[in-house]
């Protein structure tokens, strides 16, 4: 994706549909649908992955635009990539090869590293800027 697309698409305010989250459970997936708070038809959605096939507390998180057009995955525990460890992003823009260099997470400005579920899916979209105001994050009872 072109820097200035992303950047335009990270930057846009958006919101949860519903508010309501339910984390995944291990071993499963689930996507969180959104949209810009600006335009419901700007469409964004994220995806909470625990589905680890060696690793069983594998946790990564993706945001996609529109018709699954991926803008970032962090991964905060899984395999290194290139010699970086987890936890790492891969931003599909430019300036990182469409997703291909991972960086530390570490390394982004404004964002605390945590695997604890709850919070790992709030920082994430935070970091993608989702208004969290009025959003309630829970863990899905067994």
């Amino acid at each position: 994706m072109e820097n200035n697309l992303y950047n335009k698409l990270h930057n846009t305010i958006k919101i949860n549909v519903p508010l309501n989250l339910t984390c995944a459970n291990p071993t499963k997936q689930k996507n969180f649908k959104g949209h810009a708070i600006s335009n419901e038809s700007d469409k964004y959605r994220i995806l909470q992955n625990r589905k680890g096939h060696h690793n069983k507390n594998n946790l990564s998180y993706l945001m996609f635009h529109g018709n699954n057009d991926i803008m970032i995955r962090v991964d905060l525990n899984g395999q290194t990539h290139n010699g970086i460890r987890t936890p790492h992003v891969h931003i599909f823009n430019e300036d990182y090869n469409d997703g291909k260099i991972a960086i530390p997470l570490n390394g982004l400005k404004d964002y605390n590293v945590t695997d604890d579920i709850i919070e790992s899916l709030a920082e994430f979209l935070k970091f993608n800027n989702f208004d969290l105001d009025s959003v309630t994050i829970n863990k899905t009872l067994i």
